[in-house]
């Protein structure tokens, strides 16, 4: 019989220590010792145990100075086991929530084969007693955590009624781990998994202590997700310098580079008004919810934006000596400050999406050369570049569905190991994901696709078929509670969608769009120029076999139902450059298409991952450089700032300093909250012409001495006769414009090389 120690930690348990040592040794297990560590508890469970010892003579007891903590008191017993010739070691708590009468199980499954045993309350079989619905949801909500961020495998990590091997403690550098609370059972399970040993869990019931205090305090909860943080810090500490690391490092770069694009130009990039705008509006009337019609959509991108700009405007307080108006007043003027919060947030998203393909394509491909070939391809795709350095709602309405995909491809991973909480789990957060997706943009409800896709593969279980319809009900219920605060944006939405794209002038549609099927030739037209490189990748992958049949599946089916909703839903977008974010989607499911063939790396891939690179090189330059919106705004304020100018701006998404006296002439509709604000606080007095542009009231003129001012006319086109004078022009040697917001990511329009930047050619006239 191998030598066995049952280590218990002890604070404050002398009504439970006694009998707990009694029934342990009732069992009668051979070579069996009983270790106490004791953190000195001022209830005397110290003297008990002393006074058992003249009873039991396998009794030990290490009593210590403090209340030193549950890691510390646990490495303090395996060292103590250890030095005594333990060769199984248990832990249990003191409190009889770990029935002892399972020992004998967890010793029969290590002498079995396994190297650790843990009593688990996760697994089918296994059950809590006593709990309130809070404990149950903080639990699982810890453990998701822990499995999501350190990928965690073990189903009930946070137990502490475990089994180990002795060669396992021998192994695992205990002296390096670094928590001390209850968040020592996380980090020590992880580095267990790390080394790849074979752990057993078998179901115990969990029933919480009749007598004395709990230990589980709001600081343990907090050090257990402080944990997850020191754990993936010390993980990035040992990443090690070679190619494959170095790719991802200067991919992660390339993130956040250019994210200023434009600024202080605001209209440049669509949509993100409705994050800045729409938070600051919300701020302003004391309610994290959007108002009516301000955030028609992405909606949880709102509120991701809402807290990180919250979380701005407190640290940002101190510097204006916590006066609100000043702020205020300085956020108006330089309003690119909190613009730029919604694209810092879609960089960090960014590196989602790459940990997401970094770890289904490491799953998929054990040569790393072309598991970098088919990241540099996505995230060196101008069109996932371009949408990656904007603040639209479609960086996280495209990263949750990823998730949900992810969840969906693990789960068919594990199809074949039905009793898996790995397969439980991944089946729940595939279903929560989608219907967060279908929260943030309404028209991805396609992408519950995974629902009908998960209940084909696992109709034939009942306990997963039950899990897949509880699930689905709750993740209902999640989006209906969310999208309760923005119904009226919802509706917007929807309304648009029937009636702006397609009115009705006397029952008849005014605006002509393309038919389904014009559509959808068109998006199929706009993923070959949009995405050749991925495509000649699946080419090549055509010729080899499918090595991953269900990858294929979902992944094919992602790509066909985004096809057919945005080909019945956009028929509005009748150009091969108009809304070109809607193709964005695509790029990454033809990759994910491409991953589940037996793809070989071929020399034929340098070449095309070259040709990706210089197109993504010089994307990443014209975004980290002035616009011609920037050099017209700049030359105006450096040569046309003077009272007696009169400036009438044509172009529509020229944002010039606005004072108050060109604020008083803007229409009442178009007069918002900086608007009201510059004209109560006289604000932008420094910019002294009159700025006259298409939100200005038709009837300017009337109030207006324009005589007696210089008139100077921006415009895209060049103007003719005697009347005008050119004074500046910003061009390019190309007649159509491009932008990260428009003409762009083709890569058969070579004229993309000839533009010296972004923007329009605007021109500067003096009228006489």
């Amino acid at each position: 019989m191998s030598k066995v120690f049952v280590n218990i930690a002890t604070y404050n348990e002398k009504e439970n220590i006694e009998r707990l040592i009694t029934e342990i040794f009732a069992l009668k297990i051979d070579n069996l010792s009983v270790l106490i560590i004791d953190d000195n508890s001022p209830d005397g469970t110290a003297q008990i145990v002393e006074q058992l010892k003249n009873r039991y003579d396998y009794l030990r007891l290490i009593k210590r100075s403090g209340k030193l903590g549950y890691g510390s008191a646990q490495i303090a017993g395996f060292k103590e086991a250890l030095a005594n010739g333990a060769e199984i070691i248990i832990t249990m708590d003191a409190d009889f929530s770990h029935d002892p009468k399972v020992i004998p199980n967890l010793i029969s499954a290590i002498e079995n084969g396994s190297e650790v045993v843990i009593g688990s309350r996760k697994i089918p079989g296994g059950r809590i007693v006593g709990w309130n619905w809070w404990r149950h949801f903080a639990s699982t909500g810890a453990m998701l955590t822990s499995q999501i961020f350190l990928g965690i495998t073990t189903n009930d990590l946070t137990s502490g009624f475990r089994a180990y091997r002795r060669t396992i403690l021998e192994n695992i550098s205990l002296d390096k781990i670094k928590s001390n609370g209850y968040s020592f059972l996380e980090e020590l399970i992880y580095l267990i998994e790390k080394k790849n040993y074979k752990i057993k869990e078998v179901p115990i019931t969990f029933t919480d202590r009749r007598f004395g205090k709990s230990k589980l305090s709001k600081k343990e909860i907090l050090n257990f997700f402080l944990t997850i943080f020191k754990i993936n810090a010390s993980e990035l500490k040992k990443i090690k310098f070679n190619l494959e690391n170095l790719v991802y490092g200067l991919l992660i770069l390339s993130f956040f580079i250019g994210l200023w694009h434009a600024f202080p130009m605001l209209k440049v990039i669509s949509d993100e008004m409705y994050f800045v705008g729409g938070v600051l509006r919300a701020m302003e009337n004391f309610t994290i919810f959007p108002g009516a019609g301000d955030v028609p959509y992405g909606l949880l991108t709102y509120y991701l934006n809402y807290i990180l700009i919250a979380k701005f405007l407190i640290l940002a307080l101190p510097f204006f000596q916590f006066n609100f108006n000043s702020l205020k007043e300085f956020l108006i003027q330089s309003s690119e400050i909190i613009y730029l919060i919604p694209r810092i947030l879609s960089a960090v998203l960014a590196i989602f999406y790459l940990v997401i393909f970094a770890k289904i394509l490491k799953k998929e491909f054990t040569d790393w050369k072309i598991k970098l070939y088919l990241l540099i391809i996505l995230f060196t795709n101008m069109l996932t570049v371009l949408v990656l350095h904007t603040g639209k709602m479609w960086v996280l309405s495209l990263l949750l569905t990823l998730a949900s995909f992810y969840y969906l491809y693990r789960a068919l991973n594990y199809r074949y190991r039905l009793e898996s909480s790995v397969l439980s789990r991944s089946i729940i957060l595939s279903i929560i994901f989608s219907f967060l997706t279908l929260t943030n943009f309404i028209f991805n409800g396609i992408f519950l696709i995974n629902i009908p896709l998960l209940l084909i593969f696992f109709w034939s279980n009942q306990r997963l078929r039950k899990k897949i319809i509880l699930s689905t009900i709750f993740g209902a219920m999640i989006f209906v509670l969310i999208t309760l605060t923005n119904l009226a944006g919802i509706k917007e939405l929807l309304v648009n969608q029937f009636t702006y794209y397609r009115p009705l002038v006397d029952n008849e549609i005014a605006v002509h769009n393309l038919s389904v099927l014009q559509s959808f030739m068109m998006y199929l037209k706009r993923s070959v120029v949009f995405f050749p490189i991925i495509l000649l990748t699946l080419l090549l992958a055509l010729t080899q076999k499918i090595k991953n049949k269900p990858l294929f599946i979902i992944a094919s089916t992602y790509f066909l139902v985004y096809l057919l909703m945005i080909s019945f839903i956009g028929t509005w977008s009748k150009e091969i450059y108009s809304y070109i974010h809607y193709s964005f989607p695509f790029a990454f499911f033809l990759v994910l298409i491409v991953a589940s063939f037996d793809l070989k790396f071929s020399k034929n891939f340098y070449l095309l991952g070259l040709i990706s690179l210089v197109y993504f090189v010089f994307t990443l330059y014209y975004l980290s450089i002035p616009t011609t919106y920037n050099e017209t705004a700049n030359w105006i304020l450096k040569n046309l700032n003077q009272n007696d100018n009169l400036i009438i701006n044509g172009i529509r998404n020229l944002d010039l300093p606005k004072n108050k006296e060109s604020y008083l002439l803007t229409a009442e509709n178009y007069c918002s909250s900086k608007c009201t604000n510059v004209i109560n606080s006289d604000l932008n007095k420094e910019f002294l012409p009159l700025i006259i542009d298409k939100y200005t009231k038709a009837d300017w003129a009337q109030n207006v001495d324009t005589k007696n001012k210089e008139n100077f006319i921006i415009s895209e086109k060049s103007l003719m006769g005697d009347d005008f004078e050119l004074e500046a022009a910003f061009t390019n040697p190309v007649f159509v414009s491009f932008g990260a917001d428009g003409k762009m990511a083709n890569y058969f329009d070579f004229d993309f090389f000839k533009i010296k930047n972004f923007g329009p050619n605007i021109y500067i006239y003096r009228r006489f």
